[in-house]
């Protein structure tokens, strides 16, 4: 990661996102004269304006998946005028198409809440309450890619590493190649609801205290999306660590990437969180602070080793 924060001031406005709770707005990169034909597309995500630092979640959780071996979106800090935000690279591929004299396309993004509602038309995608594992395998075998839903269960190992609560059936899909017709999982994007992006600076320093009993409770009180299932009708929302426990008691070869996620040193995760602190936000109510800083590298690393003692890895 380039440890800067990327001013997008000139940078061309393309269509707004409408889609989450939070501002966001997609900006093309200006064109080089090195590369006339490189089209990047970012999404620049400001924080919800309760937490004004959200937007660090998002860049973190992106550096923690190059770590455990996890795609994640290409993600920098930017500043456009006076606001701070995420600012995310478009994973699908475009293209100069000569022939029109424009940029297209050529992978198109099918979230799981478009097949879901395909296979069960009485499914609220607005609340999600029904998103649950056997439904999310049934897609999976559906569509003969079994091998994508082992990458599917890494993407909840991430989660819980990082204390993401909102992988809704939108926020996971495929990503499926236009000529080829080939299907791929796309990586694991919009990671802002976690590593305590929700609590307030001032109640930051209250986890930190040396026993960590606040801490773990935090923790264990927050959920996986996903529901437990073993029928698709009977559900149940886990925390993170009780669902992977439930699943791999069905997949044995989860213990395996468990084992392999979570071989990081609280040291890569230091030397992660240091250079994010060098990036220079002028406007102290965006900076990243110690406090919260701090509070992080303990979210990640008492996560791992609460993953570890579930899985009896020490």
């Amino acid at each position: 990661m380039n440890y800067e924060c990327i001013d997008i001031h000139g940078w061309h406005q393309l269509k707004e996102a409408t889609k989450g709770s939070r501002e966001k707005q997609w900006v093309l990169k200006p064109l080089t004269k090195q590369s006339p034909d490189e089209v990047e597309i970012f999404l620049f995500k400001e924080s919800s304006k309760r937490y004004p630092a959200e937007f660090w979640a998002e860049i973190i959780a992106s550096e923690v998946g190059k770590i455990v071996g996890v795609p994640t979106p290409e993600t920098h800090c930017a500043k456009w005028g006076d606001k701070y935000a995420a600012l995310i690279k478009f994973f699908l591929k475009m293209e100069w198409n000569d022939k029109d004299k424009r940029f297209q396309q050529v992978e198109v993004l099918f979230e799981g809440g478009d097949i879901i509602t395909g296979m069960d038309p009485t499914f609220d995608r607005k609340e999600g309450e029904r998103h649950n594992i056997f439904q999310v395998e049934r897609i999976f075998s559906m569509i003969k890619k079994e091998q994508l839903f082992k990458e599917f269960l890494r993407m909840l190992i991430f989660d819980a590493l990082i204390g993401n609560t909102d992988r809704h059936q939108d926020n996971w899909g495929f990503v499926g190649d236009n000529e080829t017709h080939k299907l791929h999982l796309a990586p694991a994007f919009d990671n802002s609801t976690s590593l305590g992006s929700e609590l307030v600076e001032e109640k930051l320093s209250g986890y930190l205290v040396q026993n960590e009993v606040r801490l773990r409770q935090y923790i264990s009180k927050g959920k996986a999306h996903v529901r437990w299932s073993v029928n698709g009708t009977d559900l149940i929302r886990l925390n993170h660590f009780e669902l992977l426990k439930n699943i791999a008691q069905q997949k044995l070869f989860l213990a395996d990437d468990i084992k392999e996620m979570t071989r990081f040193t609280d040291e890569q995760i230091e030397a992660l969180l240091d250079g994010v602190a060098k990036i220079e936000i002028e406007n102290p109510k965006y900076r990243l602070s110690e406090t919260r800083r701090n509070l992080i590298k303990k979210i990640i690393c008492l996560r791992r080793d609460l993953l570890k003692e579930e899985f009896q890895l020490q």
